[in-house]
């Protein structure tokens, strides 16, 4: 029954959604990976924010080697989040996912999530736990998020979480239901900085979606250096000029911290929790606030991290100490 649930080509569509400016580096990488799905019934559209190097000629080659995939070259030049916002009326499936240009997935990331979401009727997305890999390609040794989302949780437990995590990373790149996907976009930037329009997006969905993660690492994120730095880029001419002094960097990152609480008490208003559910959201929303603005105090973040390291190992000898215990007194 496995089986037949991987291999077949007949299953639900789904749509995977790339945006990409100059991807050249690694987009080969992450195209063979997803046409190397053992769930063949896929479709690839690459959305070109008129790349300037070799990404138009490398997509192409794809495009003409697999039906699956087409290949869009942008007509306007637009910020990466606007990217993502303009490739869905593209897709044709009944699930979709954005895929990165850069990142990597185990032959059976489709066919797992699609298994999944298909037993599951009442769930928006499904996504699986993150592994790393370098600019090499090397799989780097990671420590697994925990399974903070599962299908069973309450919209009220997800939010609580999701403020306090604020990493959408990797549950944005899992594959959704497209309709319920539609019905939650666009991603919209409310700041100059661009930080955190997928971390709203992902508010927005958890307040009226299911969501799980699936206890396997089926997804790599690439990691290199992930700062604004491509020419002609349009998220670098867009971004503010980050202020040079200690002080000046503050207060500009603190300023977002305020614009993006006042961004997630207008999701909250806008949601159809109760009354006390919805104050609950607030006042925890508001000491989330209070901890992402203390840990741009340098001082505090490093006390804070150390305090957690500390935590962390005492657990770890704590709980080495006890299995010694139980092993010496057998």
């Amino acid at each position: 029954m496995q089986q037949n649930i991987i291999n077949r080509s007949n299953g639900p569509l789904v749509s995977m959604m790339m945006p990409v400016f100059n991807g050249q580096n690694f987009i080969r990488f992450s195209i063979e990976a997803l046409l190397k799905q053992d769930y063949q019934n896929i479709e690839l559209i690459i959305l070109d924010n008129l790349s300037t190097d070799n990404t138009s000629l490398i997509c192409q080659e794809y495009e003409k080697l697999d039906p699956r995939v087409r290949y869009i070259c942008d007509e306007t030049p637009c910020i990466s989040h606007e990217g993502a916002n303009r490739l869905i009326k593209y897709a044709n499936g009944e699930f979709c996912m954005i895929a990165c240009d850069d990142d990597l997935y185990t032959p059976d990331y489709v066919s797992k999530m699609v298994e999944v979401l298909e037993k599951n009727p009442d769930l928006g997305m499904v996504y699986s736990r993150m592994g790393f890999v370098d600019i090499h390609g090397n799989i780097m040794k990671s420590n697994p998020e925990k399974l903070w989302f599962k299908l069973e949780n309450s919209f009220l437990k997800n939010l609580i979480l999701f403020l306090w995590i604020r990493s959408c990373v990797p549950m944005v790149f899992g594959i959704f239901r497209t309709q319920l996907y539609k019905q939650t976009l666009p991603f919209q930037v409310f700041d100059k900085t661009l930080f955190d329009a997928d971390n709203k997006f992902m508010l927005e969905f958890l307040a009226v979606n299911k969501v799980h993660c699936e206890d396997e690492i089926l997804f790599y994120y690439r990691f290199k250096d992930r700062t604004i730095e491509k020419e002609d880029s349009t998220d670098k001419k867009s971004r503010e000029s980050v202020p040079g002094t200690a002080m000046g960097r503050f207060r500009y990152l603190a300023k977002h911290q305020v614009v993006f609480t006042k961004e997630i008490f207008k999701i909250v208003n806008q949601s159809k929790f109760s009354g006390v559910q919805k104050f609950a959201l607030k006042v925890f929303t508001i000491l989330s606030f209070l901890y992402y603005i203390s840990m741009l105090v340098p001082v505090v973040s490093r006390l804070m991290y150390i305090s957690i390291a500390v935590v962390r190992k005492s657990y770890y000898l704590v709980k080495k100490y006890k299995s010694n215990s139980v092993c010496t007194a057998k």
